[in-house]
């Protein structure tokens, strides 16, 4: 009689042994496979115990992984799970009164409970554990201090939990009425759209219990209701997690786990984390697309078949494939990444999960607008051609120039070619550069678009022609236009056509003159940089840095200057870390050369009190801008353009320090000397309108602000055109501006079309990108659209903490708007939390008595006073009059 060999324990460490050895043998032949099992039967027995069974349910592996669990779970029940207690009608459980049985899952009986003690009424649901487990009671009153956090609306909250006499865990949870999910489906058959929303209502409730630290672990469609209206509510939070975390850990550990939404590392055995929420947040996607193929075994089939069909599907399938990849780091950084990349999805948006092409780029923008880009499209493409076309001409006649200058010079003696070849490479260099300074994306743009309504008004076409073909009349085409990117187009094939042409012209005819060689590169960079190809133009900028401080070292002006273009260039990219250390080099190196009295030394100066300023540090700035300043004035005279580039930066910085009155001659005199100097329609005169108008603001003088914003945003759109950096600022101010003075109806759509372009442009990190969302946020608040704010206002401030400096006042100025929504939600405790932390910062980065630091002690003030009213006798109502007390100590008020 043989003994049944003991099943082995298996370990995370097993798992992915089996794992391994079951992947080997399913690449072989049949009779092959028997052979290495045989020996793996003989070497390693308590392994091939596991290996075969899952060998012999290899045809049918998800059902097998199902009857696996069931297995291991009914094991438990048989050794340590008692006869399941029934408990009829009328039980109390604590202050609890059972009403009726309302159902069995796989970890207990739920009942239906009312408030039996008097104090309120109130319907719960009530969970009866089928685990015996000693310390569960107490191991419950520690979990639901971080559970009663969960304060969301599509979260069912657990409201108590305790222990029967015989030690049988019970849970109470907030009733919600309705169905579940997949009853709400196989009901209602809700469109794609529908499924969407439920979608987005899950994740969001998701994403705010990660926020507080708290993990679901068994996230299922089983696990949502839908109430009557259509909400999604979250239930079971946290249930698995006591389960797991509680007491005595045996080979059978209870898991609560659901197979087909349990990610691999969790069914190799690993505790739960907010990586395998997002894969369990994937499966459920793909459910709610899909059923049918959530059973299915291979990933990317299952993925394939579920968005068969469906509009854009590559960008949903990217999506679920990141959210559902094997490896936890190759997955979404968490739900609020996932959640906007479904709602990137929903509205025609570039989607994170795809790589970000030009070509898959331009194709979503073209989806989103399709009709002004049909008629559009082609003429711009044809005339773009073109101009890149003649600028081409004219770079290959330079060539020809280059070659016979230097086939000549070839004629001449030794003395004379030497002599005669330098002087025709100072001329190529200074050609070259001369061309490259000509070159203007924008005004190309302008151009083009011009040229296409010229030639449409004048083409033959008759009003019968227009009629019977549909086609649009010219002021509805130039409508229509407006949506197509006519400097971006002009862009691509700058870079396409000239600037990468001519980097290799570089590398190949002056590969031995390397001092010419970088100058070239170095006027190729400036010249990307100065059309907006910042992150192309990084490597010119490098290779020409690296090549002077090779050939003369680091105290030569060409290689500083060098140094302050990358310094620029890392500036425009957001890099400001990067940005400070060659500023500083510049500066330094100007100083030993030329002294602190040169202009080169005096910009540099200038250049660093700006990147100060930019991270907060604002009085470093000052110190910076003033030294440049004076010197500025006593070499350059006011009207340098240098001289009123730091003059405005000076009166930016004291602006942020709340000494308005103080930056307001500063501001004036920078837009007069830049009228004097360019006229109105020159951008830096521009820019100086613009921000003088964002001082009035702040000066709490809108009105008189708005035709400096007007002004502003109607040159740039003219000269720059709608995708210009400084463009998308002025349509933000403008949007804000009208915010403000409360014309909401045109504020939403001026701060929605800043928010879409600046995602696509200058991408999700940016800063200005970052406000840019804020900005929204403040809006749909003032719409009442609380719930859309609180999401906007929390990207902006998961954004700032991942791409700003630590504590910069920019984040604490996102930390109080998103405070004001949780608000207005009744999300007290967490805009307690948030208002306290941009308090401590604005307080740290611009001191006790600035307007922002003291504006969110009123707001602390406000938020206890309405917290005091929800609960009387919580103390609140001091704490308000403490914020108020303070903030009025701090402003020197009475």
């Amino acid at each position: 009689m043989s003994t049944r060999r003991a099943r082995p324990r298996l370990t995370p460490r097993r798992r992915r042994l089996v794992d391994r050895l079951l992947d080997d043998l399913l690449e072989l032949g049949e009779a092959e496979r028997r052979v290495r099992l045989s020996q793996l039967e003989t070497g390693h027995p308590r392994i091939a115990c596991w290996v075969s069974e899952l060998v012999a349910a290899s045809d049918q592996p998800g059902e097998f992984l199902n009857t696996l669990f069931d297995r291991a779970g009914q094991a438990v029940r048989d050794s340590q799970v008692a006869q399941e207690l029934r408990l009829p009608r009328g039980t109390r459980l604590g202050p609890w009164r059972i009403v009726e049985d309302a159902g069995s899952g796989g970890m207990g009986t739920v009942y239906r409970a009312e408030r039996a003690d008097g104090v309120f009424e109130m319907h719960a649901a009530i969970k009866l554990i089928r685990v015996h487990r000693r310390g569960l009671d107490e191991r419950l009153k520690l979990e639901r201090e971080l559970l009663a956090r969960l304060d969301h609306r599509h979260i069912a909250r657990l409201i108590d939990g305790g222990a029967t006499q015989d030690d049988q865990a019970y849970l109470v949870m907030e009733w919600v009425e309705g169905n579940t999910l997949p009853q709400h489906l196989q009901s209602d058959v809700p469109s794609l759209d529908a499924r969407l929303d439920l979608f987005e209502q899950i994740a969001d409730a998701v994403a705010h219990a990660h926020q507080r630290r708290v993990v679901h672990g068994d996230l299922k469609p089983g696990n949502v209701m839908v109430t009557s209206s259509g909400q999604a509510r979250l239930v079971d939070f946290g249930v698995g997690r006591l389960l797991v975390d509680g007491g005595v850990k045996s080979e059978h550990a209870v898991r609560g786990l659901t197979p087909a939404y349990s990610a691999p590392e969790q069914r190799a055995g690993e505790e739960a984390s907010t990586q395998s929420d997002v894969w369990a947040l994937g499966r459920i996607l793909q459910w709610l697309i899909d059923s049918r193929t959530s059973g299915k075994s291979d990933r990317l089939t299952a993925i394939s078949a579920a968005t068969e069909g469906i509009a854009r599907r590559s960008d949903l399938a990217a999506i679920l494939e990141r959210a559902c990849a094997e490896s936890p780091k190759d997955r979404y950084a968490g739900a609020v990444q996932l959640l906007d990349d479904v709602q990137r999805y929903r509205q025609r948006l570039p989607v994170k999960a795809c790589p970000a092409t030009r070509t898959y780029l331009a194709t979503r923008f073209v989806q989103r607008h399709w009709l002004g880009v049909s008629f559009g499209a082609a003429a711009s493409l044809l005339l773009c051609l073109a101009t890149a076309g003649a600028l081409w001409q004219a770079h290959q006649a330079t060539e020809e120039r280059d070659r016979a200058a230097l086939e000549a010079a070839r004629a001449f003696t030794a003395e004379q070619d030497s002599l005669r070849l330098a002087n025709e490479l100072q001329q190529v260099v200074e050609f070259k550069t001369s061309l490259f300074a000509l070159v203007d994306s924008s005004n190309m743009g302008i151009h083009l678009r011009e040229d296409i309504l010229a030639r449409y008004r004048q083409s033959s076409v008759s009003e019968d022609d227009h009629r019977q073909l549909e086609l649009p009349e010219p002021d509805q085409l130039e409508n229509m236009l407006r949506v197509v990117n006519f400097t971006d187009l002009a862009r691509a094939s700058l870079e396409d056509n000239i600037f990468s042409t001519a980097l290799e012209s570089i590398d190949v005819q002056f590969a031995d003159q390397p001092l010419v060689r970088a100058r070239l590169l170095q006027t190729v960079a400036t010249s990307m940089r100065t059309v907006g190809l910042l992150e192309q133009a990084l490597e010119p900028q490098k290779q020409a840095l690296a090549i002077r401080r090779e050939q003369l070292g680091e105290e030569h002006l060409d290689t500083l200057d060098s140094m302050d273009h990358m310094g620029l260039l890392y500036g425009r990219v957001g890099r400001r870390d990067d940005q400070r250390q060659f500023y500083q080099e510049a500066l330094n190196g100007y100083r030993r050369l030329v002294g602190d009295e040169d202009a080169r030394t005096l910009n540099a100066m200038s250049n660093l009190g700006a990147n100060y300023n930019a991270r907060g540090e604002l009085e470093q700035a000052e110190t910076y801008f003033r030294q440049a300043l004076s010197g500025q004035l006593d070499a350059l005279g006011p009207a340098h353009h240098q001289t009123l580039i730091t003059t405005h930066g000076l009166g930016y910085m004291l602006s942020l320090q709340g000494r308005h009155e103080e930056a307001l001659p500063y501001y004036e005199a920078a837009l007069s000397g830049r009228r004097d100097l360019y006229g109105d329609e020159h951008p830096d005169t521009l820019t100086a309108m613009n921000n003088l108008g964002g001082l009035l603001i702040e000066m709490g003088r809108p009105d008189d602000a708005l035709p400096y914003y007007q002004q502003a945003l109607d040159g740039r759109r003219r000269l720059l055109g709608n995708e210009h950096r400084v463009t998308l600022q002025s349509i933000n101010n403008m949007g804000h501006l009208l915010s403000r003075l409360d014309r909401l109806d045109e504020a939403r759509p001026l701060i929605l079309e800043v928010l879409e372009r600046a995602q696509v442009i200058l991408g999700e990190q940016h800063p200005n990108t970052l406000i840019y969302l804020n900005n929204a946020g403040r809006l749909q608040l003032q719409l009442g659209q609380a719930s859309q704010s609180e999401r906007l206002y929390r990207q902006a401030v998961e954004g700032a903490r991942s791409a700003l400096p630590k504590r910069h006042w920019h984040t604490a100025s996102f930390l109080a708007g998103h405070a004001g929504a949780l608000h207005e939600l009744e999300r007290f405790a967490d805009a307690e939390d948030a208002w306290l932390e941009a308090h401590g910062i604005f307080k740290e980065a611009l001191g006790d008595s600035h307007e922002r630091t003291l504006s969110t002690a009123s707001d602390l003030a406000e938020l206890y006073r309405s917290w005091a009213r929800k609960s009387p006798d919580s103390g609140y109502q001091q704490k308000s009059a403490e914020w108020q007390a303070r903030a009025q100590d701090e402003s020197g008020g009475p």
